[in-house]
């Protein structure tokens, strides 16, 4: 995933399950990253930052290969 792809959260049903973001920046290493309730953090992995379209107040850092993060367009 890179820069400018369009992506949706897959997630159980919450208020934002059906949310769709924007990545605007990529790391490649986990040191600044806290884990989340639904996967655990690896400080080798790749995390990208979401501006969600729905709920804007949860855009934040998450794991590139989180299990409920589906990849919807690529940019060029």
């Amino acid at each position: 995933m890179k820069v400018g792809d369009l992506v949706r959260w897959t997630g159980p049903p919450v208020a934002a399950s059906a949310d769709v973001g924007l990545i605007t920046k990529v790391a490649r290493h986990g040191g600044i990253i806290q884990p989340t309730p639904t996967q655990r953090t690896r400080v080798d992995s790749t995390h990208i930052f979401i501006q969600w379209m729905v709920v804007p107040e949860d855009s934040d850092w998450i794991a590139a290969d989180h299990r409920y993060l589906e990849l919807v367009n690529e940019s060029r």
